[in-house]
C-alpha cells in the first residue's frame, strides 16, 4: 500500500477502530475539500493486486469499500473517488441526504447502516485483463473513515 499525501493532508491510521484492526481517515480534516481535491487528485491510498483469469480474456472487478457511519456535513457530502490502473476516477457519494429531521431509508432495518455498523460502497470496473493492477482510493471531502476494501473478481 502507498499513502500519497497532497499538500499537508494524508491518510492516517485510527488504531483499534472498526471491524478490523484499524481504520484510516484523512488528516487534518480542514484541509480537504472538493475545490482543492477534484476526483482522483486528493490524498490517496494505492493498493497493488494481481488478477489471474484463465477462463476468459477479461473480467469485471468490484472494489467494495467499507466505511464508517457518519453524516454529511452541511453542503459537503461524504464522498471519495476510486480508480483502477490510472483510469477515470469514479466519484462515490454514499450517504444520501435525508429529509430535514429524518434519516435515509438505508439507515434502519435489519440490514441497514446502523444494524451493520458500516456502509458498503461498491465500485464496479469492467473489462479488466489478467495481470497486475492498482486500485487508488482518493479523498475528496473529509470525514470519510475507511475500514476495509474487498476486491472481488467476477468472471464473464
Amino acid at each position: 500500500m502507498r499513502n500519497n499525501a497532497v499538500n499537508r493532508v494524508a491518510w492516517k491510521e485510527i488504531p483499534v477502530y472498526g471491524r478490523t484492526l484499524s481504520s484510516v481517515i484523512t488528516l487534518p480534516c480542514d484541509a480537504v475539500n472538493d475545490a482543492t481535491s477534484p476526483a482522483g487528485s486528493g490524498p490517496s491510498l494505492e493498493y497493488d493486486f494481481y488478477s489471474f483469469n484463465s477462463i476468459s480474456n477479461s473480467s469485471n472487478i468490484s472494489a467494495t469499500a467499507y466505511v464508517s457511519l457518519s453524516w454529511n456535513v452541511g453542503d459537503c457530502p461524504l464522498v471519495f473517488a476510486a480508480q483502477l490502473n490510472g483510469g477515470a476516477a469514479q466519484t462515490q457519494t454514499f450517504f444520501p441526504n435525508p429529509v430535514p429531521g429524518g434519516v435515509p431509508a438505508a439507515w434502519n432495518g435489519p440490514d441497514g447502516f446502523v444494524a451493520n455498523s458500516i456502509i458498503s460502497v461498491v465500485t464496479p470496473f469492467t473489462g479488466v485483463q489478467a495481470g497486475k493492477h492498482t486500485l487508488k482510493i482518493s479523498a475528496i471531502e473529509p470525514a470519510v473513515v475507511l475500514q476495509n476494501i474487498i476486491i472481488t473478481l467476477v468472471l464473464d
